[in-house]
């Protein structure tokens, strides 16, 4: 009989073990998930803050060429600003 019941204590821990470590393996997949998300979140604050950067610069070649007077490039500049605030 202690044969017997040895045998259901041991194939009782190793199902503690199996699911601790497949609990284990969910937290690590939920925090790479996490992880990765925020990642992609700051790609595009850095793709859009570069958007704005070229669009400022267009609009400063212009004026510095010559192609837009003072009030048109500060018209414009307006609108980047504001655009970006929305």
């Amino acid at each position: 009989m202690t044969a017997l019941g040895g045998e259901v204590t041991s194939v009782g821990w190793l199902a503690v073990v199996i699911g601790a470590v497949s609990l284990l393996i969910l937290i690590v997949a939920i925090v790479a998930a996490a992880l990765r998300a925020r990642r992609r979140r700051h790609d595009a604050t850095a793709v859009a803050r570069c958007w704005g950067l070229v669009a400022e610069a267009l609009v400063v070649r212009q004026r510095v060429s010559g192609q837009i007077d003072a009030a048109t490039y500060q018209a414009r500049m307006n609108d980047l600003v504001a655009g970006g605030r929305s």
